[in-house]
């Protein structure tokens, strides 16, 4: 898919392409894949597969035919890969999309349900942001936090604050993000392969301030309305969280009966009805 954007007065078309993470459920994973090229049938999806090595043929077997081509993450510790999708991302980078032809690539994880065409849903984003979901400063939420609360990740999270400041001068206020919907230019995977990555805390906070690290803008989906300090939003948790609290098909269908209603689910971890296909199309 080629979206447009403007830089120095000049008019570009921007290359987009899909990066799908996942890593079990196959028929949910195949209904999502054909949902995803049905309604962005010109965008290359790349597969970023974190399930284990004996899964790797099945899963391959029932999703290989909507992918330009396969990656698994080499390591086979499922919390590495459940705290680090980002330097999987990375390692994808250095391993395929190098070669490949892109501006920006959208991360969409198997059960996160986006009901409109990416380039509706995420705008007009340049080369020079990065789009994140739930963005907020961190200190709106750093008090309450899982990552900013919890130990080790407390303790690695002043760590890799530490790391930043000593070593590329940081000077900025942190933000936190949640991790479904990433959208992120060549740009920054091109420096972030570069550059020494410490694998501390969770890549919620690491993305945000290697961002600013580079220089880039930080834009927030608008996926998740993030809780605010004053008034925690848990109504929220109907439409989009990170808890395993999972978005009923009732929930998307009354959404779907709005002109502005939502269109972006998370997480949703059945396959998709042929009836709410055919109202989409």
């Amino acid at each position: 898919m080629r979206g447009t954007f403007f830089t120095r007065g000049r008019l570009y078309r921007m290359r987009t392409i899909i990066l799908f993470r996942f890593h079990k459920k196959p028929n949910v994973c195949r209904n999502r894949l054909k949902l995803l090229r049905q309604l962005n049938p010109a965008v290359p999806i790349y597969a970023l597969y974190g399930g284990t090595k004996a899964d790797e043929k099945a899963m391959q077997k029932a999703t290989g035919r909507y992918f330009e081509k396969w990656y698994r993450i080499p390591t086979s510790s499922s919390k590495w890969k459940w705290l680090h999708s980002d330097l999987a991302a990375r390692g994808w980078f250095k391993k395929v999309g190098k070669k490949v032809a892109f501006d920006r690539l959208h991360i969409i994880e198997w059960d996160l349900l986006t009901l409109a065409p990416l380039q509706k849903l995420y705008g007009a984003l340049d080369n020079k942001t990065i789009a994140l979901s739930g963005l907020v400063p961190l200190k709106q939420v750093q008090h309450r936090w899982y990552w900013t609360t919890k130990e080790p990740y407390k303790s690695q999270w002043r760590e890799l604050l530490t790391w930043a400041r000593q070593n590329h001068n940081y000077q900025d206020k942190p933000f936190s993000s949640v991790g479904p919907g990433a959208s992120l230019p060549r740009g920054f995977f091109e420096r972030y392969a570069a550059v020494k990555v410490p694998e501390l805390v969770h890549d919620e906070l690491r993305l945000p301030l290697f961002a600013q690290l580079f220089g880039l803008k930080l834009k927030d989906t608008g996926f998740f309305k993030r809780s605010t300090v004053a008034k925690p939003n848990r109504a929220e948790h109907f439409y989009f969280n990170c808890h395993n609290h999972l978005v009923s098909l009732t929930t998307i269908k009354r959404e779907l009966a709005k002109a502005r209603g939502r269109r972006v689910f998370h997480p949703y971890r059945a396959v998709l009805p042929d009836t709410v296909f055919k109202s989409l199309s």
